[in-house]
This record gives C-alpha cells, sequence and structure tokens, in this order.
C-alpha cells in the first residue's frame, strides 16, 4: 500500500499521502530524522515503483474518501525518503492532478540544483523546501549530505527554483539544541529564505525520537528568538512545533510524518 490517509497535516490540513520512495532512501541522513538510521544514502535518480500503479491507488482511494462522505485538502508526495529521487516524479503529479485535488511534494531540496528535478518539481501545486542552514559546516552536522552534494549548488539551485515557480512555496528549518540554533545561523538562514520569497517560513523543532538521541529541540528562548527572525526578514512565519491534529476518520490509520 502506497498511498495513505487522508490523515491531519499541520501545514496541509487533510491530506492523501503517496509513499512512492523506498524506506530510507535519501541523500541526506538527518540527526533529527524521526526515521531513525540505516539510511542507504544515494542521489541517482530511478524508478522505484510503476508510477501508473500509484497514480490508479490515488484515484481510487480518492473517490472511496469522496463517496464515504469526507475531504481531501492535498494529495501529497512525502515518502519514507526524498521523493526527487523519483525520475517518475513529474509524469506523477501530472497524473494524479486530473482528479481535481491540489499536489503538493515535500522535498530537502538536496537534488534541486538539477534541472530535471526542478522541472519535475514546478508542476505540483505546493511545494515545501527544508532549510536548516546556509552554512556548509552546520549542514554537514545537521543534515549529513551525501559526499557529493555541495551545499552552494543546493542554495543556488533553490533560489533559481523559487524564482521561476508558480505555484504555492513554503519552507521548513528544524532547529536542533546548540547546532543551528544559534541567533547568527539562524539570521543567515532568514536572509537567505528572504531571497526566495516563501508564502510561509515554518519554524520547526523534533517532535518524535531523532535518528541520533542528541539531536534535541532547540530551547524555547531561541525558538522564540528565531521566529521573530523569520518573522521580520521573511515576512509569513508559522511554528511547527506540534503533532498533528486528530480527527475523526476511517482512513486516519497512520500518522503524517
Amino acid at each position: 500500500m502506497m498511498v495513505f490517509g487522508p490523515v491531519p497535516s499541520r501545514r496541509l490540513g487533510r491530506s492523501l499521502g503517496v509513499s512512492h520512495i523506498p524506506a530510507k532512501k535519501c541523500p541526506y541522513s538527518c540527526v533529527y530524522c524521526q526515521l531513525g538510521g540505516g539510511y542507504r544514502q544515494i542521489v541517482a535518480r530511478s524508478a522505484f515503483y510503476d508510477s501508473k500503479n500509484i497514480i490508479d491507488e490515488v484515484k481510487v482511494r480518492v473517490e472511496q474518501v469522496i463517496n464515504a462522505g469526507e475531504s481531501i485538502d492535498y494529495v501529497t508526495l512525502v515518502p519514507d525518503g526524498e521523493p526527487t529521487l523519483d525520475q517518475n516524479l513529474g509524469a506523477m503529479i501530472r497524473g494524479v492532478q486530473p482528479v481535481g485535488l491540489r499536489v503538493a511534494v515535500m522535498t530537502n531540496a538536496s537534488l534541486i540544483s538539477r534541472l530535471d528535478v526542478r522541472n519535475d518539481l514546478s508542476y505540483a501545486d505546493l511545494v515545501s523546501i527544508k532549510v536548516d542552514s546556509v552554512d556548509k559546516h552546520v549542514c554537514r552536522k545537521v543534515n549529513r549530505p551525501y559526499r557529493s552534494l555541495a551545499l552552494e549548488r543546493i542554495l543556488d539551485g533553490i533560489l533559481e527554483f523559487a524564482h521561476d515557480y508558480r505555484g504555492e512555496l513554503i519552507t521548513e528549518t528544524m532547529l536542533v539544541r546548540d547546532v543551528n540554533d544559534d541567533e547568527g545561523c539562524v539570521n543567515r538562514v532568514a536572509q537567505f529564505l528572504s531571497l526566495m520569497g516563501p508564502a510561509r517560513a515554518y519554524v520547526a523543532i523534533p517532535t518524535r525520537p531523532p535518528a541520533l538521541a542528541w539531536a534535541v529541540p532547540t530551547e524555547a528562548a531561541s525558538l522564540n528568538t528565531a521566529y521573530q527572525v523569520m518573522r521580520q526578514k521573511v515576512g509569513q512565519a508559522e511554528y511547527l512545533i506540534g503533532y498533528e491534529p486528530k480527527f475523526d476518520s476511517v482512513w486516519a490509520h497512520a500518522e503524517w510524518p
């Protein structure tokens, strides 16, 4: 089963999730990842599953949910890995859109320096991009990227995508205590986000057991400072610091990442 929900999302309301990447395949191995360790870090895009089967599964679930009298706000591509690793990402987005729902993609932007990745993401109605740091040494500590990835190219790719993208762009910055939560680091992230011009900038903390035990949430004072900095430099800033709300639904059998 590659389609789950709809389940409650703190950002997107009632979201129908699509898990189209095998678990723990990602160019990053973030210290705060709720999936724990044991990642297979890869950067090569591949067709992991038959995209037509996934699209058909989405259509069936949407029909079931509508027939049950319930609603869906987004179909969200948010696998237990990095969605842009799927070379069929663009085709899948376009294949799902005819059901009449907005399609969202949650990406860590690790491959966004690639033109084909930016093109695929451009089809989505909403893209959420993670920016935890714009400092190389901090990125290596918090995101632990694949050895061939260069942060400068990733940041350039993010800005190029943000400039051209016509959908809704949001960002997420996860703050880990004593890693990327000092005021200087946060200011540099906020300055970069201001160049992107997102509709909303989310300030997040780990809420589930992380991959590494020391990757704990920033303290309340630092969190508030980060929020105020984001609000001042980016404009619309929001906290992302709690679990998803619960709702009564026969489909709510899985938690939203």
